[in-house]
């Protein structure tokens, strides 16, 4: 008798039973809770009963169990539990979660790891050592430049062992991504959870500062260019997908890359925050030129940012341990094996999975539980429509777009680590904006961290999405990120209680908390309070802490640590808080420490003053005030256009502590004079009141600790009428027992 009808003839008087008694009857109940458990592990089958001595196999199997039972409204009061057991769930798809699956607000669904276990929820493949051999075949020998490298050379053969579909690297960077030339991007190598190298020139540490200019000569692992040659067509041109611009270089690298046909340029080639991930077309060796295969957003031009990049995807430039290089053609994967590779039962896996781990689809009331989803080439938990989905106490990792992608309503992330991953961390978006009815969306003790390695910038650590209202981000911890942390759209969000640091460390132009909301001044109201905001700007110019950029109005900063924010040298221009030409920002009862520039009030947008004025107009005809109830929240729209509008004069920087200890003030800026710790472009208006700038202590619980904890008897709190005094202890992710 074949072995699935003997599974299926031993399963029968188990499925009858259940359906005959009700899932709660084959089921377990938990003790002394009404509700009822299914369990799921990787040794089950899902022709058994789901019960904690009979699990199922598949988490689809669990969800339609729970299913049957929502269907009927049999929902106990406590919910249903689906309990996961230890061990890799291997996913080749989606686990999708519908409406069908919804629990109810005093009977959720959860999916919940098992008391003492590590469920991972996989998106990866595993490759074993012995997949792995030497590379014979001298053609590509003889293509690799280091020859330590072709002695030490392995292969992998992944057709051979059934792995067919490879991705393919695609166009990236700000204002670029489109579906015409935007895939899947082919998957990551790792070794025992570290994601290795692509195959690269310059490598990571290398440093050429023949080859760049100005404030980017301290740049290692890149290169620049020597000049431009056609700067290609713009974002806004025709023919923008057809043809690129045509550089030229200095350095003579390229004449290795002769055999070479998908070679791919990750760098900066006009303004800083226009990243771009472009392919190379060709390259012209007796001219010295590269001819790149798309357009820049900007064209390829000179910006105070100047340019930099990187060559990546080259077999030729396999020469570090740990550097790979797929063959996305033959399917054949070369790596140059870091020390002890295949020995100790090391993990090597790739990350195969193109879709999302986990998606829910207007599913409400659904919990996750202390789960780790590892691994693929898209998302973690992407959630779209429905409400109160929790995500709690779990680790998102190593996925190579967004971490957890919350859109509904009170939809939460709370106690998670998420990091290593190629996008944003966390992305939350709901509310409506023209009601000015909040979304009640939050993330909360978590920790996120190394994250847009494949997105580089705009991908925050956490992302306030369009039309978003009421979202809560507070007492997390967020650090190692290129480019912005917190990206602001929308109304009323709350910033608190955060620890972020050492972000913004490869682009310039971009601060920490980050909006661009000044041809929307309806979407105002976001606090910024109580964070540590710190070590940002140590190496590069132009890195700032918080940022309300071209003209965002109506943010309120206050009782934050504004920590080394700028250093010596190129590092000196950056700011803690810069406000380009923004209004009725109020900036008062924080702490700056060895910041070069506490406050810069910008001007930028006022060149563009009759420009801006017309897109207002075009604003405020779609949107009534007379209709909307922003007038009553924002009582200062009512006098938008009696206001000064090209140089705002409602913008307050009060009550602030200006210590600098270590590095010095930016005594100007320019022929700008720094004037009560702030510097105030031309024509720019700024209210100071009540700061006090002192180099010494001003009376921090234990600065050497960095504790800068000011306490009610401290003599900042003494010098500054009303100053609040700051708790530096309760900033960032609070013990289990003090987390909601």
């Amino acid at each position: 008798m074949p072995a699935e009808i003997t599974r299926m003839k031993h399963a029968l008087p188990v499925l009858m039973a259940t359906c005959l008694l009700g899932y709660g009857a084959a089921a377990e109940r938990s003790t002394g809770a009404e509700s009822i458990a299914f369990h799921v592990a990787i040794d089950g089958d899902d022709f058994d009963s789901g019960s904690v001595d009979a699990p199922f196999a598949s988490l689809e199997r669990a969800r339609d169990a729970a299913r049957d039972i929502v269907c009927r409204q049999a929902l106990p009061s406590g919910g249903v539990r689906v309990v996961i057991h230890g061990g890799v769930h291997s996913r080749k798809g989606t686990f999708e979660l519908s409406r069908d699956d919804s629990g109810t607000p005093d009977s959720p669904i959860v999916y919940a790891a098992a008391r003492g276990e590590i469920p991972i929820i996989s998106g990866m493949v595993a490759l074993q050592p012995g997949w792995f051999e030497p590379v014979s075949d001298q053609a590509i020998l003889d293509r690799v430049i280091e020859p330590t490298a072709r002695e030490r050379l392995l292969q992998c053969d992944l057709r051979a062992h059934g792995f067919t579909e490879f991705g393919e690297l695609s166009r990236r960077g700000h204002d670029v991504t489109r579906p015409e030339i935007t895939k899947a991007p082919p998957p990551e190598l790792y070794l025992d959870g570290r994601r290795m190298v692509r195959a690269r020139w310059p490598n990571p540490d290398d440093h050429f500062p023949q080859f760049l200019r100005g404030v980017q000569q301290s740049r290692h692992g890149v290169v620049g260019r020597a000049g431009i040659v056609d700067p290609g067509p713009t974002a806004e041109d025709a023919d923008f997908l057809a043809r690129g611009g045509v550089i030229r270089f200095a350095f003579d690298r390229p004449k290795w890359w002769a055999l070479a046909d998908d070679i791919w340029l990750s760098g900066v080639f006009s303004w800083s925050w226009q990243w771009s991930y472009n392919r190379v077309a060709s390259i012209d060796l007796p001219s010295q030129t590269i001819t790149l295969r798309y357009g820049e957003r900007s064209g390829i031009t000179d910006r105070y940012s100047h340019d930099y990049f990187f060559a990546e995807n080259l077999l030729e430039e396999i020469d570090q341990p740990g550097e790979y290089f797929l063959d996305r053609a033959t399917g054949r994967l070369f790596l140059l094996p870091p020390e002890g590779f295949g020995e100790g039962g090391a993990d090597i896996c790739l990350s195969m999975m193109a879709t999302p781990l986990i998606r829910l689809t207007n599913a409400s009331d659904i919990c996750f539980e202390g789960l780790t989803l590892d691994g693929g080439r898209s998302s973690g938990i992407i959630c779209r429509g429905g409400g109160r989905v929790l995500v709690d106490r779990c680790e998102v990792r190593n996925v190579s777009t967004t971490g957890i992608d919350l859109q509904g309503r009170n939809h939460g992330v709370r106690r998670c680590h998420v990091h290593h991953v190629g996008g944003i961390g966390v992305a939350l978006s709901g509310g409506d904006t023209a009601a000015l009815a909040p979304g009640g969306l939050f993330v909360e003790d978590s920790d996120i961290h190394h994250f847009a390695w494949l997105n580089q910038v705009y991908a925050p650590a956490v992302l306030l999405g369009y039309r978003s209202v009421g979202s809560r981000v507070s007492h997390n911890r967020i650090r190692h990120g290129p480019h912005v942390a917190v990206t602001v759209y929308g109304n009323d969000h709350l910033i608190e209680y955060n620890d972020v640091g050492h972000v913004v460390e490869e682009f310039t132009d971009m601060g920490a908390i980050y909006a661009n909301l000044g041809s929307r001044p309806l979407e105002r109201g976001t606090v910024i309070r109580r964070n540590y905001i710190h070590d940002i700007g140590q190496h590069h110019h132009l890195q700032n802490g918080v940022y309300p950029d071209n003209g965002t109005m109506g943010w309120l900063i206050e009782e934050n640590v504004f920590h080394r924010i700028g250093g010596r040298g190129v590092a000196a221009n950056c700011r803690a808080v810069n406000n380009n030409t923004g209004a009725h920002i109020i900036t008062r009862h924080n702490v700056f420490i060895d910041c070069t520039i506490p406050y810069l009030m910008g001007t930028f947008c006022a060149q563009f003053h009759d420009v801006n004025v017309a897109r207002w107009e075009d604003y405020f005809r779609s949107h009534d005030l007379s209709q909307l109830p922003h007038a009553g929240k924002y009582p200062e729209l009512l006098r938008f256009w009696q206001e000064p509008r090209q140089y705002p004069d409602t913008n307050r920087f009060e009550g602030n502590v200006i210590c600098n200890p270590t590095v010095p003030l930016l005594q100007s800026y320019g022929k700008i004079a720094m004037r009560d710790a702030v510097i105030v472009e031309n024509g720019g208006i700024l209210k100071t009141s009540d700061n006090w700038i002192t180099v010494q202590d001003p009376g921090f619980t234990d600065a050497a600790v960095g504790d800068f904890t000011l306490p009610a008897d401290a003599e900042a709190v003494r010098h500054i009428p009303g100053f609040p005094g700051i708790e530096f202890n309760t900033i960032g992710p609070r013990p289990p027992s003090l987390a909601r």
